[in-house]
């Protein structure tokens, strides 16, 4: 009796020690925390031909819907075209967070990676499974890979990734494998660029596969060529002056092939920064020069800079304006390839003594000019088409006198006169006029026609080449095409209210870029599409929307900038619907 009344008291015991404890809350385990990776950088790939930045893909799109509500106000939509893959996939794009770009060149073999930043990767793998692609798995590199089935709907050779919070593209399985770490884990370690895109090309590249791709470019062109030659001179035996044409094309375009090539074995890395505003373009290409006393060092070393507001001195109807410098072991070297040409051209005529006479009046044309030289393409109507030109003058008579002598050489050499015979010009004839109160030469030819044709009514019999001192400047003007003497009173015009000058947002323009310039030009679409279509142009439109390309010296090197206007974007984008509207 006593024993069972103690296990009761045992039990009632147990009983009560057990409340408390099943009243207390029972924590569970820590969470186990899935510390991110940290990835460390990885060296660039063999043949590393070029790497880009893109800054923002967002802000690119949006800057060109300033011009067109047809543009989406993000990049997904369009990368879902670009890649290939439906809406739901690229709507976990951050376009607002860099994309990076990086290919490579070996030999003929070229690959590429394009990536760029998702929201949530774990809604695009999803995605990704579900438009026919066939999905492996590298676990290395903790990488999916996703390539074109037979159910999918991109093109065969479709090849994407997902890789982290990264989404890529690549040319090959392979590519993507071998770019995809230093795609993600290298390039987002550079620095964010002001520019929308900054592209740059290593030395390697410069001076390996892009000069070697250049070289081989520039060889098939010359070889093509020689086959064009080849056949004139087994179809066109009677006239083999056409062909010495394209012996001293090819002969030139040799030359200048084998300067850039050797050029790009003595640059360094190169840069393209690519920005957009308010859909306004920008693009400025560099190249360092590591070397300064190599041959391109020494070549970009003699250019003479300067700014660009010269240009403005063309009249205010201008089409187009240029303006330049040069030094003069440029202008030397230039004279040779003309002297070059025409004893390619005309070898049974240029003999080794007029060679020599030829070269002797080149260098003293040489001598007399300065490194200045600016134009216009110019238009009134189409009795009055003209391309002008100031040259910078030691002596502006001296200067138009050689002029005179270098025109009457040329004529003089029986193959040019017997090409301009056989096209119905004749010999062209020398007059003198006072034209804005300065004398001037004028050189008549008539315009090419068949035998017994005659010009109709209205259309002009000739075009003149009329060049003479610009009155009160060290510059001889030179103006060539129709209606060239009511041109020139109009070219050398130097009232600023008649010329570019009188448009000040042109100048700001001109101005903003900067002192460095050795060389520019400046289109005007608005006012050369209309004559390009074959419009009647009647008044000129404003100068609002320039394209200005530029080449200049930075403190590394060269460069070549463009910048084209927002109504130049938006011309040239109502021109591309137009055309393609068109059946």
């Amino acid at each position: 009796m006593v024993a069972a009344r103690l296990h009761v008291l045992a039990g009632f015991l147990a009983l009560v020690a057990l409340v408390p404890a099943c009243k207390k809350k029972v924590e569970p385990p820590p969470p186990v925390k899935n510390e991110p990776t940290v990835e460390t950088p990885v060296p660039a790939p063999d043949g590393l031909a070029a790497e880009a930045i893109i800054r923002a893909p967002d802000a690119i799109v949006q800057s060109f819907r300033t011009i067109t509500p047809l543009i989406p106000d993000r990049a997904a939509p369009l990368l879902s075209d670009m890649l290939h893959v439906n809406r739901e996939t690229t709507e976990q794009v951050d376009g607002a967070k860099p994309a990076y770009f990086v290919m490579v060149r070996r030999g003929d073999d070229q690959g590429f990676v394009f990536a760029v930043q998702l929201k949530d990767s774990g809604k695009v793998l999803d995605q990704l499974g579900k438009q026919g692609l066939a999905r492996t798995e590298d676990a290395t590199q903790a990488l999916s890979i996703f390539e074109a089935g037979q159910a999918a709907l991109g093109p065969r050779g479709q090849v994407l990734g997902v890789r982290r919070n990264f989404l890529l593209a690549a040319s090959s399985v392979a590519a993507l494998k071998e770019l995809a770490p230093y795609a993600t884990r290298t390039l987002p370690t550079r620095s964010v660029p002001v520019q929308d895109v900054m592209v740059t090309v290593p030395q390697a590249a410069m001076r390996g596969p892009l000069r070697d791709g250049l070289n081989r470019v520039l060889q098939a062109a010359a070889l093509q060529r020689k086959l064009l030659v080849a056949k004139a001179k087994g179809s066109d035996a009677g006239a083999p002056k056409s062909v010495g044409a394209l012996d001293a094309i090819g002969e030139y375009s040799a030359r200048t092939n084998e300067r850039i090539v050797s050029w790009l074995a003595d640059a360094g890395e190169a840069h393209v920064a690519i920005s957009t505003k308010d859909g306004a373009l920008s693009i400025r290409a560099d190249v360092e020069i590591p070397d300064p006393a190599s041959p391109f060092g020494k070549q970009v070393a003699g250019w003479p800079v300067g700014n660009a507001v010269t240009a403005l001195a063309a009249p205010a109807g201008a089409l187009l304006a240029f303006t330049g410098r040069s030094g003069e072991a440029s202008r030397v070297e230039s004279s040779r390839d003309f002297a070059e040409a025409l004893a390619t051209m005309y070898p049974d005529d240029v003999t080794p003594k007029e060679r020599q006479k030829i070269d002797e009046f080149l260098a003293a044309w040489d001598k007399a000019r300065t490194e200045s030289t600016t134009g216009a393409l110019l238009y009134e109507g189409p009795a009055r088409i003209a391309l002008a030109a100031r040259l910078g003058a030691k002596d502006p008579a001296a200067l138009a006198k050689l002029t005179k002598e270098a025109f009457t050489s040329i004529f003089a050499i029986k193959g040019v006169a017997h090409g301009l015979t056989k096209e119905g010009i004749g010999v062209p004839k020398f007059s003198e006029a006072t034209i804005a109160g300065t004398k001037v030469d004028v050189l008549s030819l008539n315009l090419p026609h068949k035998p017994g044709e005659k010009p109709k009514a209205g259309e002009p019999e000739t075009a003149d080449i009329v060049f003479g001192v610009v009155p009160g400047k060290n510059e001889l003007a030179i103006v060539a095409g129709v209606g060239s003497k009511e041109l020139f009173a109009t070219f050398v015009e130097t009232k600023p209210e008649k010329t570019l000058e009188s448009f000040p947002s042109l100048k700001q323009q001109l101005e903003k870029l900067g002192p460095d310039l050795a060389g520019l030009a400046m289109g005007l679409p608005s006012r050369i599409m209309p004559l390009a279509s074959g419009a009647n142009v009647t008044t000129v439109a404003p100068p609002v929307d320039p394209v200005m390309l530029a080449i200049g010296k930075g403190a590394k090197g060269p460069f070549v900038a463009l910048d084209v206007s927002r109504p130049a974007v938006e011309l040239a984008g109502r021109f591309a619907m137009s055309t393609m509207m068109k059946p």
